[in-house]
C-alpha cells in the first residue's frame, strides 16, 4: 500500500489578495482496499467548462429573426459572448442582405429554442468576401427568456470575484496508478430571507487566477447555484432581482464591478427554460485593497444579509 500527499501553498503577497492551498492535495487512503474520500461535497458544475480566459463564448447557434422598420426575415446566426476590449455580445447573421443606410434602424433579434429577445444595434453590413455575405451587430438591451417561467434552480458563472478560504470541496483524482482526490477551500456559502446562494471555486482556480494576474482581462473565476432553501420553486423575475443584488454585493466586496453573468433557471425537471444573456457590467481584473475578508470568507454570510434587508426596503 502506497500512501501519498501532496500540497502546494503561497504565502500571502503583500496586496489585500490571499492566495488559500492550491488545489493539489493527493492521498491515498486505505481501508480494507477501498478508497475512502474526504467527506467534502463536489463543486458546482460549470455551465462553460472549458471557458478560458478573455475566451468568447458561444451562447446560441440556429435560426434567428432580426426584424426592424424595413425588414423581418430569419437566417441562420450565432450569438457570442466577446470579453475583448470590454464584455459584449455579438450577432452574426447570414444571408440577410442590408444597405449601409440601413444601419441606423433599431432592430430587434430573437431565438429559437430558447426564446430570447433583445433589442440589436448592426454595426457592419456585407462582411466577407464570399456570397452569402455576413451581417453584424451588438445586443443593447436586455436579452432575457419570454414568458413567465416557475424554477427549481438558477446556475450562472460568477467573473473576476476574488479568490478566498472557504469551506471544503472534493472530487477524485487519479495520477497514474494511484487514485486519491483533489481537495481545495473553495465554497462560500450565502443564505437570507429562505434563499440558499452558493459560490464554488472551481478544481483549476489557482490556473485561471495565475493567467488573470498576468494577463487581466475577465475569467469565471467561480461557479454559482440558487435554491429555495425549502426546495420550493420560484419565478424568474424573483431570480432576476436577486441575481441583480447579487451583482452588487459581490462587486462591493471586490472593489470593483463583477458578479454572476449567462444565468440559466431549470425547471424542477431540470430542463433549461428560463436564460439571461443580458451584458452586465464588468470591470478588468485588477488587484484592489477591499474590507472583504479573504481569510474568512464565511463571515461574510452575515453581511449579505444585512445588504438583502436593504436591497428589499422600499425605504
Amino acid at each position: 500500500m502506497r500512501i501519498i500527499c501532496v500540497s502546494a501553498c503561497r504565502r500571502r503577497r503583500p496586496t489585500a489578495e490571499f492566495h488559500p492551498p492550491l488545489a493539489g492535495q493527493y492521498a491515498r487512503q486505505m481501508s480494507g482496499g477501498q478508497f475512502r474520500p474526504p467527506n467534502h461535497p463536489p463543486p458546482t458544475p460549470s455551465i462553460f467548462p472549458n471557458a478560458r480566459p478573455n475566451q468568447d463564448i458561444r451562447l446560441f447557434e440556429g435560426n434567428l429573426w432580426l426584424s426592424g422598420p424595413t425588414v423581418s426575415q430569419r437566417a441562420l446566426g450565432t450569438l457570442t459572448l466577446s470579453w475583448v476590449p470590454g464584455p459584449r455580445t455579438i450577432v452574426e447573421l447570414s444571408s440577410i442582405a442590408l444597405s449601409v443606410s440601413q444601419i441606423q434602424d433599431k432592430y430587434r433579434i430573437r431565438t429559437t429554442s430558447p426564446v430570447v429577445e433583445s433589442d440589436c444595434v448592426i454595426t457592419q453590413v456585407g462582411v466577407g468576401t464570399s456570397e452569402p455575405r455576413t451581417t453584424v451587430g451588438v445586443l443593447s438591451g436586455s436579452a432575457v427568456t419570454v414568458g413567465d417561467h416557475e424554477l427549481s434552480t438558477v446556475r450562472f458563472p460568477v467573473v473576476n470575484f476574488c479568490n478566498y478560504i472557504g469551506s471544503w470541496l472534493c472530487v477524485p483524482r487519479a495520477e497514474g496508478d494511484v487514485v486519491g482526490y483533489s481537495s481545495w477551500t473553495g465554497r462560500l456559502e450565502l443564505q437570507t430571507s429562505g434563499w440558499s446562494i452558493i459560490l464554488d471555486a472551481p478544481a483549476n482556480y489557482a490556473t485561471t487566477f495565475e493567467e488573470l494576474r498576468r494577463s487581466g482581462g475577465y475569467a469565471i473565476t467561480h461557479n454559482g447555484v440558487i435554491r429555495r432553501v425549502d426546495g420550493s420553486t420560484f419565478a424568474n423575475n424573483e431570480a432576476e432581482r436577486l441575481l441583480s443584488a447579487l451583482r452588487l454585493f459581490l462587486s462591493f466586496c471586490q472593489g470593483f464591478f463583477c458578479g454572476p453573468v449567462l444565468a440559466q433557471g431549470l425547471d424542477p425537471k431540470d430542463d433549461r427554460v428560463w436564460s439571461e444573456w443580458t451584458p452586465s457590467r464588468l470591470d478588468r481584473w485588477h488587484e484592489t485593497p477591499t474590507w472583504f475578508s479573504h481569510l474568512d470568507a464565511q463571515a461574510q454570510a452575515v453581511a449579505f444579509q444585512g445588504f438583502w434587508a436593504k436591497w428589499c426596503d422600499p425605504q
